[in-house]
């Protein structure tokens, strides 16, 4: 019905034309194809009819994620046996961490590093709408900024809109964010090398540290 009404057609199936019909069918039977092998919902976003040089193909996503702006994007095949996809169910863990990893690009560009480790998972991909974690997906985030584009004097004010972050995607867990005049080389000295620090910690109290 959706797709119906975004191209301006009929919403009765008897008032569509033979053809018009057929892909209707086609695109019903493809997201049914990728609702019940996946147990998810899945959001039409384009259908490709069959061609001399081109197969039949049907785009959407994962309700649960959105299409994170076209990461998500899922594309389904004919064969001679019925269909085959792309999907591979990203776990809760790995959205988590890119949601994250894109709030902070989004922010930094390349000039940040961030190390994650979960804690507890209590949620499945199947249970997620809008990319809301449902309070059930904690871990101990460690964030390392440089200087240059977040000074310590920043900071708490970068703290409130991550913070505001995590709340929107009921994101539980221990936030640590560092602020470096240079990144060093080895990983490994990092915990020693922070300059000014913050930690958020969600689900409860807000602790800043400096």
């Amino acid at each position: 019905m959706n797709l119906l009404e975004a191209e301006g057609l009929p919403t009765e199936y008897d008032q569509l034309t033979v053809k018009q019909q057929n892909t209707i069918d086609r695109v019903w039977k493809m997201i049914s194809y990728l609702n019940k092998k996946y147990d998810e919902e899945f959001v039409y976003v384009d259908y490709i009819p069959p061609e001399l040089n081109q197969s039949e193909t049907l785009t959407a996503y994962p309700r649960s994620t959105g299409s994170g702006n076209g990461k998500y994007l899922v594309t389904v095949k004919t064969t001679r046996g019925g269909f085959k996809d792309n999907y591979f169910d990203f776990s809760v863990e790995d959205l988590a961490e890119d949601l994250t990893n894109e709030f902070l690009t989004e922010h930094f560009g390349d000039s940040y590093k961030y190390f994650v480790s979960p804690l507890a998972c209590d949620v499945k991909m199947s249970e997620m709408e809008d990319g809301k974690f449902q309070w059930k997906y904690g871990a101990s985030n460690r964030i390392f900024l440089l200087e240059e584009l977040c000074s310590v004097d920043n900071l708490e004010e970068f703290a409130v809109e991550y913070a505001q972050f995590l709340y929107d995607h009921e994101l539980l867990g221990r936030h640590r964010i560092e602020v470096l005049r240079e990144f060093p080389e080895d990983e490994a000295i990092w915990a020693r090398k922070g300059g000014g620090y913050m930690e958020v910690r969600t689900g409860g109290a807000q602790d800043f540290i400096f």
